[in-house]
C-alpha cells in the first residue's frame, strides 16, 4: 500500500467547551509559532498523504480553508460538523466525502512525535484495521483496550475509572481502516442504538469492529498531549519545550550584557536587551522583546509580546501581542493582547501545599497542578499592582483595577475593582 492510496480524515468539529476562559479554538491555539492544526497537517504531508479530509467548526473553518496554500502538496476538503456531538457524529458528517478505502482517522487536537503517522501506515500495509495503543501507567480519562491471553486487542472500554481498567494499554486516535465505508457504517449502526446522552458512539463501533473481525495495535512509545481544560496549556509547554535544540536566528538582536542559556530558540526579528536572561528550554517569538533585566526560563513568549523592564516569566505562556511591565508571570496562560501594568502579578501556589484547582465562571475543575498561576483570556487589562490569586480564570476584554486582589473567576468584559475610598483630611498649620 502506498500512503498516497490512504486518506487522512482530522477531526477538528469539537469546539472546546472547557477550555476556558480562552477564545481562540484550541485547535488553532498557536505553539512555538504553529497552531495545532498546522502541526497535524504537516505531519499528514510528512507521511505521504495527499488527500484530506476535515470535520471543521464555525471557528477554524475559514483557517482550514486557507490552509490549501500552505499546504499545496494537499487536497483539502472540508465539512463542517453542525453540533460537536463527538467522533462518531464527525464521520457521520464526512460519509458521502470519504472513499470506499483506506482511510487513517485523526484528532487535531493530540500532539505525538511528527513520525507516528508515517510509522503507523508503515504498519498497516496489508493489515485490515490498526488502531494505535499507548502505555498509560497511572489512570486518565480514556478509552482501554481489553486484550486477550494473548495480548491481542478484543474490545475497548471507555472511560473506566481507575479501578476497572481492563489493561494499561490506552486508545490513541491514530486509526487506519481498510474497510472505510465499513467501519463507518459500524458507527451508524452504534448511532441508531445511542441514548441522547451518549458520547462514545466511536468507541462503540470500534468495539463492534473487533468482535466481528482480527484488529491490530500500533504501539506507540513516544510523548503525548491533549489540549482539553485550559491549564493544558501549560503541559503542552513541556511538551513542545522538552525536545527544544537551541537555535537563536541570525535576524535576532541578542545585546552584549544579554544571557541565553541552554535550549532556546529565538525567531528572527526578536529583541533580547541589556542585562535580560532567558534560561532555557524557551522560545521566544518572531518580533517579540525581551526588556532589560527581564528573566524569562521554561517558557514561550509568542510572536510580538513584550516582556517588559524587571518582569520575570517562569513555566508560562506568554501568547502574541502581549505587554508585560515589571510584573511576575508565573505558572500562568495569557493567551493575546493582555497587559500587564507595572509590578502586577500571578500568585501561583497554595499555603497549604495542595494542588490549585482551576476556577471558572460555572463552576471549579481540580487539577493535578501544585503551582497554577492565572489563566487569562485575549485583550484584558491588568492594572498596576493587581494580585491574582492561583487557578483564577480572566475572561476577554475584562478590565482589572490598579491594586485590585481577584481571587475569584473573572466573566468576559467585567470590570474588576476594590470597592474602596480615599479620605484626604487637612493637618493644622505649626507656622
Amino acid at each position: 500500500m502506498q500512503h498516497a492510496e490512504v486518506t487522512a480524515v482530522i477531526l477538528a468539529g469539537g469546539v472546546g467547551k472547557r477550555f476556558v476562559p480562552f477564545k481562540t479554538d484550541k485547535t488553532l491555539f498557536p505553539f512555538l509559532g504553529q497552531s495545532l492544526l498546522e502541526r497535524t497537517l504537516g505531519m499528514v504531508s510528512k507521511a505521504g498523504i495527499q488527500s484530506v479530509i476535515v470535520a471543521v467548526n464555525p471557528y477554524n473553518q475559514t483557517w482550514v480553508q486557507a490552509a490549501q496554500t500552505r499546504f499545496p502538496e494537499l487536497n483539502i476538503t472540508t465539512q463542517l460538523q453542525e453540533k460537536p456531538q463527538g467522533m462518531g457524529d464527525a464521520l457521520l458528517t464526512l460519509r458521502d466525502l470519504l472513499p470506499e478505502q483506506h482511510i487513517v482517522v485523526m484528532n487535531a487536537g493530540d500532539m505525538v512525535t511528527p513520525d507516528l503517522l508515517n510509522n503507523l501506515l508503515n504498519t498497516a500495509d496489508g493489515k485490515e484495521t490498526v488502531l494505535t495503543g499507548m502505555y498509560t501507567p497511572e489512570y486518565q480519562p480514556l478509552g482501554y483496550f481489553v486484550l486477550d491471553e494473548n495480548e491481542k486487542v478484543v474490545g475497548i472500554m471507555e472511560k473506566p475509572g481507575a479501578d476497572n481498567m481492563p489493561s494499561h494499554l490506552s486508545n490513541l486516535v491514530f486509526h487506519y481502516f481498510a474497510d472505510a465505508q465499513g467501519f463507518v457504517s459500524l458507527v451508524a449502526d452504534a448511532q441508531a442504538t445511542a441514548t441522547a446522552e451518549s458520547d462514545d458512539v466511536y468507541e462503540q463501533a470500534l468495539d463492534r469492529l473487533m468482535k466481528t473481525q482480527p484488529v491490530d495495535v500500533f504501539r506507540y512509545e513516544g510523548p503525548w498531549q491533549k489540549l482539553k481544560f485550559g491549564y493544558h496549556v501549560l503541559d503542552m509547554i513541556e511538551f513542545f519545550l522538552q525536545p527544544l535544540s537551541r537555535d537563536i536566528s541570525a535576524e535576532a538582536e541578542i545585546a552584549p550584557t544579554a544571557v541565553v542559556n541552554g535550549e532556546v530558540v529565538v525567531a528572527p526579528g526578536a529583541r533580547i536587551l541589556d542585562g535580560a536572561i532567558v534560561q532555557g528550554p524557551c522560545y521566544i517569538g518572531p518580533n517579540a522583546l525581551i526588556g532589560n533585566n527581564a528573566l524569562v526560563r521554561n517558557s514561550i513568549v509568542e510572536t510580538g509580546a513584550v516582556v517588559g523592564f524587571g518582569s520575570e516569566v517562569v513555566r508560562s505562556y506568554v501568547g502574541p501581542k502581549c505587554d508585560l511591565h515589571h510584573a511576575y508571570v508565573g505558572d500562568s496562560v495569557l493567551e493575546e493582547g493582555v497587559h500587564f501594568g507595572f509590578n502586577a502579578h500571578t500568585a501561583n501556589y497554595r499555603f497549604d501545599h495542595q494542588p490549585v484547582p482551576m476556577k471558572w465562571v460555572t463552576g471549579k475543575t481540580e487539577t493535578p497542578k501544585n503551582k497554577l498561576g492565572a489563566l487569562i483570556a485575549k485583550n484584558t487589562e491588568i492594572g498596576v499592582n493587581a494580585s491574582l490569586l492561583p487557578g483564577v480564570c480572566i475572561g476577554t476584554k475584562a478590565v482589572i483595577y490598579p491594586a485590585t486582589v481577584v481571587f475569584a473567576a473573572v466573566p468576559d468584559h467585567a470590570v474588576v475593582k476594590e470597592n474602596r475610598t480615599q479620605t484626604i483630611e487637612t493637618q493644622p498649620t505649626t507656622d
